[in-house]
């Protein structure tokens, strides 16, 4: 046997796994288009503050002074404890309107849509039951598919757009955003996740999400996500 044919037949099981190596760099390539495409961190926020350090009073007229009788480390962390408290952020979410979390599902992510969703999901609601439990809407064309596994009996409808659909006593109606569609060249069409949460439901998500921590314990600096 020649050396040109002892190298062919070594080489011989590298050429037939070069197929299977090239479908596995190809779905890859695919995941990872797939994960920036979905990006979970588009409204991640990280801020940074500074804690007053001065020994007067909060008044400042020098009638008397701070007693330093909490060590630096822990006044740092009660007043990270404090901005996590359930009563703080109770007063920030009136700032905002996170009441209905609607967010669009992909084969790997979910992306949250927030003021750049494709359409509008109101709602009249005469009593606590669908509050904090998830929807899934499927859209084609001009219909929907409004979905819900957590109510009891579980639910599904389809629907037009711009028409009341009731529930439970309760009444939902789904309404294209022409302006932001026409505007972003969104497609309307494809599967999303709808949320209308409770006051506490929502205080509870956001403290799961907040993160206050000291940057180091000898500055008294807070470091929020």
């Amino acid at each position: 046997m020649g050396i040109k044919q002892q190298i062919i037949r070594q080489l011989k099981p590298l050429f037939k796994g070069l197929p299977v190596i090239g479908l596995i760099f190809l779905g890859a390539l695919f995941i990872a288009r797939q994960i920036i495409k979905y990006t979970p961190t588009m409204y991640l926020t990280v801020s940074k503050i500074k804690l007053d350090t001065r020994k007067f009073g909060v008044s400042n007229n020098m009638l008397y002074k701070d007693f330093d009788v909490f060590t630096s480390e822990n006044k740092v962390e009660t007043e990270a404890e404090i901005l996590g408290s359930h009563l703080l952020i109770k007063k920030a979410l009136k700032k905002v309107d996170f009441q209905t979390h609607i967010e669009r599902v992909g084969k790997i992510k979910r992306a949250s849509l927030y003021k750049n969703s494709p359409f509008k999901f109101q709602y009249k609601l005469n009593n606590e039951l669908l509050y904090d439990k998830p929807f899934t809407l499927s859209i084609k064309d001009n219909q929907f598919i409004l979905k819900n596994k957590e109510l009891l009996p579980g639910f599904e409808q389809s629907g037009q757009f711009d028409e009341w659909i009731t529930i439970n006593g309760n009444q939902i109606m789904i309404s294209k955003n022409d302006s932001l569609i026409a505007q972003q060249h969104l497609d309307l069409s494809g599967e999303y996740a709808v949320v209308i949460f409770s006051e506490e439901g929502l205080i509870n998500k956001i403290k799961k999400n907040l993160q206050v921590q000291a940057v180091d314990k000898e500055m008294t600096v807070l470091r929020v996500v």
